[in-house]
Formats: C-alpha cells, structure tokens, sequence
C-alpha cells in the first residue's frame, strides 16, 4: 500500500536545527520535541525571536519492491520559508509567514499550499465545546437526591450553624449557582421557619429576587441564633470555672458552652489553655 505524502520541516532558531516529519494529510505531529513544537503552538522560547524555515520538503512515498531494499520517500520538493511571532484573536501566540520564497513551478505551489494549511490550522483559536445551562428543575432534581437536613427553627440554636454548614457543603459538590442556592435552601425549611420566611418576605414585596445565599444565612442566623443569645453564651463561657463541679461535669459543661463560640477556640492549644484555666486551683496545679 501507498502512504500519504509526509512534510519534512527543518528549523533554524538561534544557531539550532530541528527536523521532524509531519504527515501532511492530518497536519499532526508525531515524535516532536516540546521546544520545538512550543514555538509552532505559540510560545516561543523568547520574545521577538524569529524562525527560517529552510527546509520544507515535500516527500512522496515510494511503493515497496520486492527483492529490493525499500527507498520510503522520494524528494518533490524543497521551499524556504519565513516566519516570525504573532498573535490569534484569543491572544495566543502563533507562528505567522512573512515570506516564502517559492519557484514558478507546480509543484512548489502545492507545498506552500500545504505548508500555509499547517499553519492556519495551528492560528485558529481552538474552542472548549458549549454545554447547556442546567435548568432550574434539574439542580432542584440533583439536589433532592443528596437529602439534605430541614430546619424548623426550633430546637437548639447551634443547629442554624450546622445547617447552613451542611448545605454550604451540598452546593461546593454540585457546583450551584448563587439563584439556586437560595431556592434550594427555601424548600429546606419546615414549621416555624417556613412560616417566618413568607411572612417576611410579603412584608417586603418586590425585594425578595435580589436574596443571596449569604443573605439568607444571616437572617436565618439573626433569627434563630440572635446576637443578644450569642453574647450570653460568649459570656457563660469565658466566666466557667470548676467551682464544686467534678472534673467530668466540667468538661461536659465546658464543651457545651465552647460549641456557641468556637472563634475563642480556634486550636486545639486554646481549647486546652481555656480548660485548665477554669479548673479548681488544687487541680490545676497537679497538670
């Protein structure tokens, strides 16, 4: 069987030359070095560095003979060529021809002819292909199916936190666009919290399309887990002491308190210095 033509390219860039066969029919590379092929895909090894092609050759295969050792390519064709550094609409930088020094025969057309198709295909812009925008009922659908957690708003505050948290969590994996966040999380309340949210949005008519995810967060957390409770709780806990408690009951007391305010126990250093502090003198001293 007869093979496809192949182009021969040799290069000479700053004293170095390069030579590597390219099939011409898919305008592939096969086996090319990455400094070499880098300055063909756009990036050249320096700024305003410039390329002379002086050996395209056209090479056309020769049928194998039996008996004979086999001569692969047979020469049609050599043309210089040169060519400098620009840049595609997509700002990348390709190769771009500024001369091409050809003789007045048939043959020598063609090979620019190829020549030119190789490097217009490497300055077209390549294009990630478009998917679709998932539709409101299909992230509502994807959703459902990590069952979430509901909220009631009652119960202990901390929940608002673990909550939020939760679904925080749900909408990093489906990669949720911001509307949809805030939908999603809507169908998630139940009983009392269902019943606030509508009577504080028809309150505000017209304002509700512009609620964020972190908006809706807040007003829940104002809400359920008010600012006046986190105080109180803040304060319990800064103010804990052993007193006549025993070490258990301490610990239990200290560990209830220190979930309402995890920012002063950010480490397990804090958490352990705070801990101690509170201990009965006599105990303290013992650690």
């Amino acid at each position: 069987s007869t093979s496809p033509p192949s182009l021969s390219l040799g290069m000479h860039a700053r004293g170095e030359t390069e030579q590597q066969r390219l099939p011409s029919s898919s305008l592939s590379v096969r086996e090319q070095p990455r400094h070499l092929w880098s300055s063909f895909a756009g990036q050249p090894p320096s700024t305003g560095s410039h390329y002379v092609m002086s050996s395209f050759t056209l090479e056309q295969p020769r049928e194998a003979i039996s008996g004979r050792e086999r001569q692969p390519f047979q020469i049609i064709s050599t043309i210089p060529i040169i060519f400098v550094r620009a840049r595609n609409r997509s700002g990348e930088s390709v190769p771009f021809v500024v001369g091409v020094n050809q003789q007045p025969c048939c043959q020598n057309i063609i090979t620019c002819s190829i020549i030119l198709n190789f490097l217009n295909v490497q300055m077209s812009p390549r294009r990630e292909p478009d998917h679709p925008a998932p539709t409101q009922a299909t992230v509502v659908a994807q959703f459902r199916d990590y069952h979430a957690e509901k909220f009631s708003g009652q119960g202990d505050p901390r929940i608002v936190d673990e909550w939020s948290q939760g679904l925080e969590f749900i909408f990093e994996v489906m990669e949720c666009r911001e509307r949809y966040r805030v939908i999603c999380a809507q169908l998630q309340l139940t009983g009392d919290a269902r019943l606030w949210w509508n009577a504080y949005w028809s309150m505000r008519p017209g304002e509700k399309a512009g609620c964020t995810w972190e908006m809706l967060k807040e007003l829940i957390r104002e809400k359920y887990y008010p600012t006046y409770y986190r105080a109180e709780m803040e304060r319990q806990f800064l103010s804990l002491q052993q007193g006549t408690r025993t070490v258990d009951e301490y610990e239990r007391e200290f560990t209830r308190l220190a979930a309402f305010v995890p920012d002063l126990v950010r480490t397990e250093a804090q958490r352990a210095q705070r801990f101690i502090d509170g201990l009965y003198p006599a105990v303290r001293h013992n650690i």
